[in-house]
């Protein structure tokens, strides 16, 4: 079970809950419940805090959303965990801000299309999580549609209705985000990073980033390191 508030993120990992997880105050001394779950939660601050928390409609005085058991969210909540765990020099924070920024995206994404969602026993979170795991590969429309045992009209169809853009378009920005957080994060050269996202070549990686971000990758990255 997965918790935003106003300014934390809880993960509840627990097979039987007693109801939802405490919300951690930044800055406050906190008492565990009597009988201990396992939780996990990090504090967030920022310039883009609020308007974050705007968009997923938390306040002081709605401080809690609760967006369930999501497979794709639980990863990248790992993934900032594991980033925390590596240590917190250079560049591992930066690491973490980008993946925070990310989580969020998925958040927000999470609750503007009222994920997880199930049509004719096609389940869009289960395909949002296959695309996420695949972003190294060139995959087009015909792999979707053979991955969700539905035709290629009836999946566009579908997966628009849900998430508001084309399964390709998202994966396209799937690739798009990944790659702005390998540029922050890792020294990889452009060239590496246009094959770890399954891109044709680097040339069409950047035209794709520039259409995406309005910047080429290479001055994406030095932007960040202004």
């Amino acid at each position: 079970m997965l918790t935003v508030s106003w300014d934390s993120i809880i993960v509840q990992r627990s097979v039987v809950s007693t109801g939802p997880p405490p919300i951690f105050r930044r800055g406050s001394s906190e008492q565990y419940p009597k009988d201990p779950w396992p939780i996990y939660w990090v504090h967030y601050i920022g310039g883009s805090a609020s308007v974050l928390t705007e968009e997923l409609g938390l306040s002081r005085g709605n401080p809690r959303l609760t967006i369930g058991n999501s497979g794709i969210i639980g990863k990248q909540f790992l993934a900032l965990a594991d980033s925390f765990r590596r240590g917190h020099g250079f560049p591992h924070p930066y690491s973490a801000s980008a993946i925070l920024q990310n989580l969020f995206a998925h958040l927000i994404e999470a609750k503007s299309y009222r994920i997880p969602l199930k049509a004719n026993h096609f389940s869009i979170e289960e395909l949002l999580a296959y695309l996420m795991d695949n972003m190294d590969k060139d995959l087009k429309l015909d792999d979707l549609s053979r991955k969700a045992g539905i035709s290629r009209f009836h999946l566009s169809r579908q997966f628009s209705e849900a998430t508001g853009i084309s399964p390709m378009a998202y994966f396209h920005q799937l690739k798009i985000r990944k790659a702005c957080e390998l540029l922050d994060t890792t020294g990889l050269c452009i060239k590496e990073i246009s094959l770890s996202l399954g891109f044709r070549s680097p040339y069409y990686f950047s035209e794709s980033f520039k259409r995406v971000m309005g910047i080429s990758p290479t001055a994406y990255r030095k932007s960040g390191k202004a």
